[in-house]
């Protein structure tokens, strides 16, 4: 399927946008956010798009979410290919796709999704979490790229690159999702919220009646707050640096509110709840918040889930009898397959799941350097880029 190289106008609505779709030809020239290199800014400028082959869809990008998983690629923290766009949380329409893709038409509403799901390995019958044979081929940084500038190859992290008006993404890694979905909100579902709220309910496979500790109230932390919530957790314990945020996370379903810089994480945990809490989930991603959520678990059964990272070749700053009666893990997007983030969308339509106060700034992809910076200040849950 050919494209022309022509842009066509910026509609966000999906009706709008369906009828651009039969009156203007499709582009493969847009603008994207790149990173040239390590701790450099982004610059948003023109890059090509290959046309879609048998299996890719181009997708019109309407919204995307900021992760700290892209910044801790282009901090250097994770290695990756430069020049890159990055983004992996985006919500977008059907603008064309090749002749073997099956399930989807022009106009769909979509969101992708890092983790793909080819449906015949191993991983994928077994209906158990979220593995594929193909996900490292998704993930290898070194691979063909269908993004381009100036005759030069442009890596789309993931596979999927959602800092950019358009990109070109492998059927196996698009789900479609219902045509209310509201882009701004629902494009966060494509990983914070799968990872928070499926950390606790699939990964811990929560039981109700339980005590969680939280690390961490940024966009995956207070998913994870609501997945504890709908799992029956009787206590939800937040631990976050930030006082600002307490309202946030209790609006959320926090029952308790610690900030480490006042108080021990683990005497107060184990004080509040006896023996310890029976599940905890580290959303920040550093050895001391690791080390603090499986010490503040009681030692006969508590669940400890990994959640965030701060970068490659981190210590565990624990030792073997700090593990005794307790179970460590690490989730990959909350275990959830990829039709299963489809059921997380209609969960926020259907009421279930609360996105609104998740969102906490607005922009337009210009302002992304702005963007960021409010995360690292920490003045942020969740930043989502909306494309004109």
């Amino acid at each position: 399927m050919r494209c022309t190289g022509l842009r066509a106008p910026a509609m966000i609505a999906a009706t709008a946008f369906h009828a651009s779709i039969e009156e203007s030809v499709m582009p493969t020239i847009c603008r994207a956010a790149i990173t040239y290199g390590v701790n450099e800014p982004f610059r948003v400028e023109e890059i090509e798009v290959a046309d879609p082959g048998p299996r890719d869809v181009l997708v019109k990008m309407t919204a995307s979410g900021i992760c700290h998983s892209d910044l801790n690629c282009v901090e250097g923290k994770m290695p990756h290919y430069m020049p890159a766009v990055f983004g992996h949380e985006g919500f977008g329409y059907v603008a064309a796709m090749g002749d073997e893709v099956r399930g989807l038409k022009v106009g769909d509403a979509v969101m992708p999704y890092c983790v793909p799901e080819c449906g015949a390995c191993a991983y994928c019958t077994s209906g158990r979490g979220n593995f594929c044979v193909e996900m490292p081929a998704a993930f290898n940084p070194e691979r063909a790229s269908p993004l381009s500038r100036g005759g030069k190859k442009v890596m789309n992290f993931t596979g999927i690159a959602t800092f950019s008006e358009y990109s070109l993404i492998r059927d196996n890694q698009i789900l479609k999702v219902r045509q209310s979905a509201k882009p701004d909100l629902c494009c966060c579902i494509g990983c914070a919220v799968t990872t928070g709220v499926g950390a606790a309910l699939r990964t811990a496979d929560m039981q109700p009646g339980g005590t969680a500790v939280v690390f961490g109230a940024g966009g995956v932390g207070l998913s994870c707050v609501q997945g504890c919530k709908i799992g029956g957790a009787r206590r939800i314990i937040v631990v976050e640096t930030n006082p600002r945020k307490e309202a946030l996370a209790r609006s959320f379903g926090a029952t308790d509110f610690i900030n480490p810089k006042e108080r021990d994480v683990v005497e107060t945990v184990i004080a509040m709840t006896g023996i310890g809490a029976d599940y905890s989930f580290d959303c920040a991603g550093y050895p001391e918040t690791l080390k603090a959520a499986v010490l503040c678990l009681n030692k006969g059964w508590g669940k400890a889930v990994s959640i965030g990272s701060s970068g490659t070749n981190v210590p565990l700053p624990l030792t073997f009898f700090d593990l005794a009666g307790r179970t460590l893990t690490r989730t990959l997007m909350g275990s959830a397959r990829r039709q299963q983030v489809g059921e997380y969308v209609d969960w926020f339509l259907d009421g279930k799941l609360k996105l609104d106060n998740l969102v906490s700034h607005l922009i337009k992809l210009d302002d992304i350097n702005e963007g960021v910076a409010m995360m690292n200040r920490g003045e942020s849950a969740r930043v989502v880029i909306e494309f004109a």
